[in-house]
């Protein structure tokens, strides 16, 4: 019974913990801005739909540019901005290996519930009908990271967060864009414009909430 009671006491202490580091909005700037370059792939796809190559390029330097420098800049701008203020604790982090396991798992899970609810509804499963509920496909993937980050930080907040990027998704789905492409496209742009807005408002209220104290030494 003890050992449940410090169990508890241990996972609420690394969410206060893991709340407060969130506290800066860089989470939310970085996923804003990496959504809204993959919005933007979708933008240079439909400029250059005859030039396979440029697109699929964007894409993967996007991705690739997030992977790469998204980590190192984030720790850089904590350093600056967030550790001398708020100080820094070494959180818990859970293995990578097991990390990508549940995100993939997820996904696919996701992407056959997808399946299985058009093909019920629609009895068919072209490329056009795809596309036009991948705003609502991508919801769900929002979702799932949301709910962790909630799990993770008890921050309800991704929870209002997560509903509202699923009923966005929803909503752009139904709508009949004369594109296929279009329902994505604005939905990538639309919700990571939102994630980098609410992100910046985050970090200027942290800066205001947490002014750097000026050393005080004896004259």
């Amino acid at each position: 019974m003890e050992k449940s009671m410090n169990e508890v006491d241990l996972k609420k202490i690394e969410q206060k913990a893991y709340k407060e580091s969130m506290q800066d909005g860089f989470t939310e700037i970085f996923a804003g801005i990496l959504l809204i370059g993959v919005g933007f792939y979708f933008v240079v796809k439909v400029i250059f739909a005859g030039i396979l190559l440029i697109g699929v390029g964007f894409y993967f330097a996007v991705i690739l540019f997030a992977v790469l420098f998204f980590p190192r800049i984030v720790e850089r701008l904590k350093r600056r901005y967030t550790y001398p203020r708020i100080g820094y604790a070494k959180l818990h982090e859970d293995p990578p290996r097991k990390t990508a396991r549940g995100i993939f798992s997820y996904m696919l899970l996701v992407i056959v519930v997808m399946v299985v609810a058009l093909f019920i509804i629609f009895g068919d499963i072209s490329a056009d009908l795809w596309y036009r509920w991948s705003p609502t496909l991508m919801g769900a993937m929002l979702t799932g990271g949301l709910i962790y980050l909630a799990d993770k930080s008890a921050d309800p907040r991704y929870y209002g967060i997560a509903v509202f990027g699923l009923v966005a998704g929803g909503v752009l789905s139904v709508y009949r864009f004369e594109s296929t492409w279009t329902g994505i496209t604005v939905y990538l742009l639309f919700m990571g414009s939102c994630f980098f807005g609410l992100g910046l408002i985050r970090f200027v209220h942290f800066l205001y909430e947490y002014p750097v104290q000026e050393e005080i030494t004896d004259e």
